[in-house]
């Protein structure tokens, strides 16, 4: 192999994991907002948590928390 075929492979798999590293953050970026949302909308039903249901489970843990009734403390 060539000096510069080596340079490209190189430049090529840091190009790659620049990639991947940036996709990685998106997704846990956008998983940690689900996680929030899912958050704020049961503690306004009057449960506390589902962070996590939000986080792991996005889409689905929102419609889940969505369908929770309104907790009234009688």
């Amino acid at each position: 192999m060539t000096t510069d075929m080596q340079y490209a492979i190189t430049v090529a798999g840091q190009r790659a994991l620049i990639a991947v590293g940036l996709w990685l953050f998106i997704v846990i970026l956008m998983a940690a907002i689900m996680g929030f949302i899912t958050h704020r909308l049961a503690g306004k039903k009057g449960y506390t948590g589902y962070f996590w249901t939000g986080f792991f489970l996005n889409i689905v843990g929102l419609i889940y928390v969505a369908g929770l009734p309104v907790r009234r403390d009688d």
